[in-house]
């Protein structure tokens, strides 16, 4: 085939009849010019050769390698018989339940506070001083922002209703202090026991499937009849 498609490329001189490619214009044997530009002649071929072109070759078909497939199908079939099928056993296995538990929160609240604190103050004292009389029994005249305070009634006295105490008041400031309670409201907190639901684990004998040869865990079941 490689021969024909060789001699499909060239095209043959009218005159002498040789063999040329066929992009050439002018015959390279005899100087023939071609008439058409890059006019391609069909080649005489010899019948052997348009025999080789109309008869393809037949294309040999791969057969099928039987053990092969063979094996592999047997491979994948023992692969499946052996993982595949599972058997159960009892052991220990982690099982998960439901429980209760307290635990303790903060809690605010609002509560009324009672603080002591000390508190001051000034406060003005009055009082009044007494004097007897210079003659010992009367007074003629209290002196100056002074008043009687006392009077004695006798008659064997001139006069015999007389003042015989007078009052004079003296003033001072003194600082005081005292202990008295403060209220406010306050926020406080304060524990508070709640309960609530968890999720715990624990460990106890449980069926549990298996690998029947190895003996891996699987999530499948498949037992053998």
């Amino acid at each position: 085939m490689e021969t024909v498609s060789r001699m499909l490329d060239f095209k043959t001189c009218p005159k002498c009849k040789n063999f040329t490619a066929i992009e050439n214009e002018v015959c390279p044997n005899c100087g023939n010019r071609f008439k058409e530009k890059n006019s391609p002649h069909k080649p005489q071929l010899s019948p052997e050769v348009y025999a080789i072109e109309i008869k393809p070759i037949p294309e040999k078909k791969a057969k099928p390698n039987l053990f092969f497939i063979a094996g592999i199908l047997f491979l994948l079939i023992m692969t499946l018989i052996i993982v595949v099928p599972t058997k159960t056993i009892i052991k220990d296995v982690e099982v998960s339940y439901l429980d209760t538990e307290n635990y303790t929160v903060q809690e605010p609240y609002t509560a009324m506070d009672v603080t002591n604190v000390q508190e001051t103050w000034q406060e003005v004292h009055t009082s009044s001083d007494r004097a007897a009389s210079s003659e010992g029994y009367y007074y003629v005249k209290c002196g100056q922002g002074c008043t009687c305070s006392h009077y004695t009634s006798d008659p064997n006295t001139i006069p015999s209703y007389y003042c015989d105490e007078c009052s004079c008041p003296t003033s001072g400031t003194y600082e005081q202090s005292r202990t008295v309670p403060k209220y406010q409201w306050v926020t406080k907190y304060r524990d508070v026991t709640k309960i609530r639901n968890v999720t715990k684990t624990r460990i106890e004998p449980g069926p549990v499937e298996v690998n029947w040869i190895i003996g891996f865990n699987t999530p499948w079941k498949f037992h053998l009849p």
